[in-house]
């Protein structure tokens, strides 16, 4: 007898063929979020210490092989872009700074930490005050991915000390990654994870938009934006993941089954590209 396969196993983000008439995929507003894995009902906002103790665990959870050969496969793509890529860029932008003029400006502004952290401890306080378990559950990943993300932001300019396209901010250091790229995707990741695509591809759009001003208006090279970016995404899907699901591994893989849908007694087949959580 054949193993039975998970129905939640998988989220599907695009079809080529599916021979079932008549059936749909569950979207995740019909799926209710787990409990956190260690089964905590802790506010998003704990003390000091159970904050830190999350965090160890989280980061635990998170930094497992495939989600460092994940991060790791982005570093050498932003490696192999560096020099030649990042210097078309720069003089591309030399000669056409700010394209995107004052719409670029108010966009990037929405990614600085001064913007994103209050607008987060504002939310974080609104759905404490509110109770619903679903927003809680969404706000706890968000705290924790953002510290973790920023943190690590932060570890990762410090080692590195890259230089930027101007010398308008740091004095034209510490580059390499973009903290906006990488803080607004680990957001965007949190709330597609817990609230679909519905909410979550907006926010990666907007994402997409903050991170493209940090180009154009030459604060970071294009190896800056897309590192922050994939870590920014890893640490927020794979934080949400965690506390969802007990699991905290991001795939990204082709997908062929038949018989997906067990439940409901209906054969589905088709090849999809899926990010298997």
């Amino acid at each position: 007898m054949g193993d039975i396969v998970e129905p939640v196993g998988y989220r599907p983000i695009g079809t080529i063929f599916n021979t079932a008439a008549g059936t749909a995929d569950a979207t995740d507003s019909e799926i209710q979020p787990a409990a956190t894995a260690d089964g905590s009902s802790e506010l998003p906002f704990p003390g000091l210490g159970p904050l830190v103790d999350r965090l160890g665990g989280d980061l635990e959870e998170i930094t497992t092989g495939e989600n460092l050969l994940f991060l790791g496969a982005a570093a050498g793509a932003a490696a192999a872009i560096r020099g030649g890529v990042d210097a078309d860029v720069r003089r591309a932008t030399s000669g056409h700074p700010e394209r995107l003029g004052e719409f670029g400006r108010a966009v990037g502004y929405l990614g600085n930490v001064e913007v994103q952290v209050p607008l987060l401890l504002a939310s974080t306080w609104i759905a404490q005050q509110d109770g619903d378990p679903v927003s809680l559950s969404m706000h706890r990943s968000l705290v924790d991915a953002y510290t973790l993300a920023g943190l690590g932001t932060l570890l990762v300019k410090g080692v590195t000390n890259t230089s930027r396209p101007s010398d308008d901010w740091n004095g034209g250091q510490y580059g390499f990654p973009s903290f906006h790229a990488a803080s607004s995707f680990t957001i965007a990741a949190v709330i597609d994870e817990h609230l679909g695509p519905q909410a979550g591809l907006p926010a990666m759009g907007l994402a997409g938009l903050i991170s493209y001003s940090r180009i154009d208006r030459r604060d970071h090279d294009l190896s800056d934006v897309l590192f922050g970016a994939a870590m920014g995404y890893l640490v927020g899907r794979s934080v949400a993941r965690w506390h969802l699901h007990g699991d905290g591994n991001v795939r990204l893989l082709p997908w062929n089954e038949a018989a997906l849908d067990q439940a409901n007694a209906a054969d589905i087949t088709g090849i999809r590209w899926s990010i298997d959580y």
